[in-house]
């Protein structure tokens, strides 16, 4: 059997203790459609998607927009009423689904 999206992603972190989960996590959201990408955390502008960050306190996960979204997310028009409605929504969908996932099978 071949490895997963998040298991070839974040093979260099074999060793961290939460590497299994956040290979879960990438796997989860990848499996959605939402584009995931590997950070140290320091997040740059050139990627867009969900940045998962693996440190050794467990896993992280920020919304990277492009800048232009970005920028434009702030200001008072309908567009971007738009975009942080998308975004609220987003967040939402993606923690229900991660806290079904990951937290019910804990309790």
């Amino acid at each position: 059997m071949g490895m997963t999206p998040g298991a070839v992603a974040l093979k260099r972190f074999h060793q961290n203790s939460h590497h299994a989960l956040a290979v879960a996590v990438w796997d989860e959201l990848s499996g959605h459609g939402i584009r995931v990408f590997e950070t140290d955390g320091a997040v740059g502008s050139a990627r867009t998607g969900v940045a998962l960050s693996l440190q050794h306190e467990g896993v992280m996960l920020m919304w990277q927009m492009g800048e232009s979204q970005e920028r434009d997310i702030y200001d008072k028009t309908l567009r971007a009423e738009r975009s942080r409605s998308v975004a609220a929504l987003m967040t939402g969908a993606v923690a229900s689904d991660l806290s079904r996932r990951f937290v019910v099978g804990l309790a």
